[in-house]
């Protein structure tokens, strides 16, 4: 149990007293709050006190809280300091009786001011609370407004739902989602889209393309690409003239790895990333189209908002949640967020369906170990579906696959065929255009068959063996090259010693006529070649020096990141910065007086101290003078004196570091 109350009968006279008497857990669930508060890492509690009472701080804090935690805030805010708890509770209960609100419990009062004192936006004790400025300053508009708020949260929970036909309904969805973004990889991976140069994303025409081709809506399209690029598997590449998006590294092995392992990437990272897919193919204010994967796409409210909404879930589980239910309870528990709140919780709801946390309106199993911080493949992989190696082949040039292929099959049944429709079985449509393909690659039709033989649960229908027959027969009798430059001359032995020259193999000449050769290469290559082995070519055109473009290989294309790191604070940080904070206070406690037989002022005197504590292993006081031009106090453990610098164990940040001599400004002995 945390203490962030005082001494009984003890009354602090400051904010920075409050906090100095709270223990080091309650310090650390206030810094994991309010992890603005530690960056940097104050130099004692007077300036965590200082920032506490920052107004965008507590402004930022007072977006965070519910309607209850509001209500009291805005009664003591309403009340003559000092307040007394008693004084709180009656005005919360009169506010309520003022709105035909049911009563409010002393106990949720209670709860609701210890909960705000944690987050030290009030202060004090129970006889005694005090708020922080800012505060004031913060609620000021909303009392203005005449905001209506009520102390109990609206019910959630409806109708039971069978939680077996929601867990494997879900892990189906699940199942489908990791294959749609595989689909999209594999599609872009071919060909790759162009970035837009107005806005940086993905043009409209390519969402629809994705769309159509994975038998999905647009918007599922826009937030399918938009949960590959969050999960890294998409990124921009190329140079300023030709800059696409394409799959990462990470996106080569990602087909490899286990569905339960993936589907678990995607939804995690969908619950940590503050941009709102939901606005793509949304008007902007300028009636713009805002394009998937354009930046500005972030908002701070997002991350808060879409866990709740799961939160929200999780706590009607397994009950249905109406839609409308769950916009009234995040509302209530984030009455301050009015800007497009209710439309991303309505998002939300409808992008966890699309990727498998919920279905039926229930939150799933491996949704809830999700939410929870656990692993959900334990409780997902025995509900996905069995991977096949075979489809049923049929006579009207169709292929089924009964359930998810293997990687290489489906990939080797892709080129054969194309996807008709997707579900709980995939159809492939054989057409003379999709075998061409097939022998475009180098399959001959022998090859053809003999794959349709091995993987079909059925014999190969005749319509399908005619169909790759009379395909291969057509195929080929006509053959097309591309040429960039010629060779002529009217010497047609200077003709046949070029063409046998092994040292121009590479150059891949082709006589066409007695008197001229055609290659592929570019004329200012052959040009070159020619002269280093002795010939005298001239140019027909104007020679001049075409741009040398390396063929930069996508393994190697530069990668920019596409998101904004999200900042949060670790449990382990913030105990260090409580400890630093801690460390500072004990520093100022030490302070030396302005004289005194203590007071250590030349260089001299300050070096010898140094020197003799490091010797006697004690501690010293200082105050150091750093880069920035601030001057901080610290106590020391001295180590060393050498060369300029002081080596000493810093109590502030717990380790070892050196000190430049000349940037200490008074040193002090630690009686």
């Amino acid at each position: 149990m945390t203490n962030v109350g005082n001494t009984p009968g003890r009354v602090p006279r400051t904010l920075a007293e409050d906090l100095r008497a709270r223990d080091d857990d309650a310090l650390s669930h206030l810094l994991l709050a309010r992890p603005d508060l530690a960056r940097p890492a104050p130099v004692d509690m007077t300036q965590l006190a200082s920032r506490v009472g920052d107004q965008a701080s507590v402004r930022q804090m007072v977006a965070l809280l519910d309607s209850l935690q509001l209500m009291v805030l805005l009664a003591v805010s309403g009340l003559d300091p000092p307040v007394a708890l008693e004084s709180v509770a009656r005005a919360v209960a009169t506010e309520q009786a003022s709105v035909e609100q049911a009563s409010v419990e002393r106990a949720s009062v209670e709860r609701a001011v210890d909960s705000l004192k944690q987050l030290a936006l009030v202060w004090g004790s129970g006889s005694s609370l005090q708020l922080v400025r800012a505060v004031r300053q913060v609620l000021a508009p909303m009392r203005a407004d005449g905001v209506v708020l009520t102390a109990e949260p609206p019910e959630l929970a409806g109708d039971r739902a069978d939680p077996a036909v929601v867990d494997a309904t879900a892990a189906g969805t699940a199942a489908d989602v990791v294959r749609q973004v595989e689909a999209l990889l594999d599609a872009w991976r071919e060909r790759p889209p162009a970035v837009l140069r107005s806005s940086g994303g993905v043009g409209v025409r390519e969402v629809r393309v994705v769309a159509a081709r994975l038998d999905i809506t647009e918007a599922q399209a826009g937030f399918l690409i938009e949960l590959a690029a969050i999960t890294g598997l998409l990124t921009r590449a190329g140079d300023v003239r030709n800059d696409v998006w394409l799959p990462t590294a990470a996106a080569d092995a990602w087909p490899d790895r286990a569905v339960a392992a993936r589907w678990r990437e995607l939804a995690t990272a969908w619950l940590a990333t503050p941009r709102a897919a939901h606005l793509v193919g949304q008007r902007d204010e300028r009636d713009r189209v805002t394009n998937a994967l354009s930046p500005g796409l972030e908002q701070s409210s997002t991350v808060d908002l879409r866990r709740l909404t799961v939160s929200a879930l999780a706590q009607a589980r397994p009950r249905r949640s109406d839609e409308d239910a769950v916009v009234a309870w995040v509302a209530w528990h984030r009455p301050r967020r009015t800007l497009a709140r209710d439309r991303m919780v309505r998002a939300s709801l409808s992008e966890a369906g699309w990727l498998g946390l919920t279905a039926l309106g229930v939150l799933s199993q491996s949704g809830a170990e999700l939410l929870a911080g656990r692993d959900p493949a334990p409780v997902l992989e025995p509900l996905l579906p069995a991977r096949v190696d075979s489809v049923v082949l049929q006579a009207d040039l169709t292929a089924i696959a009964p359930g998810p292929l293997h990687r290489n099959l489906a990939v080797t049944l892709s080129l054969l065929g194309d996807v008709e429709s997707r579900g709980g079985a995939t159809v492939y449509r054989f057409s003379a255009s999709s075998i061409r393909r097939a022998l475009d690659t180098g399959w001959p039709a022998e090859q053809v068959h003999t794959f349709l033989a091995a993987h079909s649960s059925t014999p190969v229908p005749q319509p399908l063996t005619y169909l790759v027959d009379d395909v291969a027969r057509r195929h080929g009798r006509l053959r097309v090259g591309s040429l960039r430059s010629y060779l002529r001359s009217d010497d047609v032995t200077e003709i046949d010693a070029l063409v046998a020259d092994a040292a121009l193999a590479d150059l891949g000449l082709n006589r066409i006529a007695p008197t001229v050769v055609v290659t592929s290469c570019a004329a200012h290559v052959v040009l070159d070649r020619l002269r280093e082995g002795g010939h005298a070519p001239v140019s027909e055109s104007p020679e001049r020096s075409e741009p040398r473009r390396s063929a930069a290989r996508r393994g190697s294309t530069s990668r920019r990141p596409l998101l904004p790191q999200r900042v949060v604070m670790s449990a382990l940080e913030a105990q260090a910065v409580v400890a630093a904070v801690r460390a500072g206070d004990r520093a100022a406690a030490q302070r030396p007086p302005d004289s005194g037989r203590h007071r250590v002022e030349s260089a001299l005197e300050m070096q010898a101290a140094l020197r003799e504590a490091a010797h006697s292993g004690s501690s010293v006081w200082l105050a150091y003078m750093d880069q920035a031009g601030s001057l901080s106090e610290r106590i020391v453990d001295p180590l060393r004196v050498d060369a300029g610098w002081l080596t000493a164990h810093d109590h502030r940040t717990d380790r070892t570091q050196g000190f430049a001599l000349h940037r200490i400004r008074r040193v002090s002995r630690l009686l």
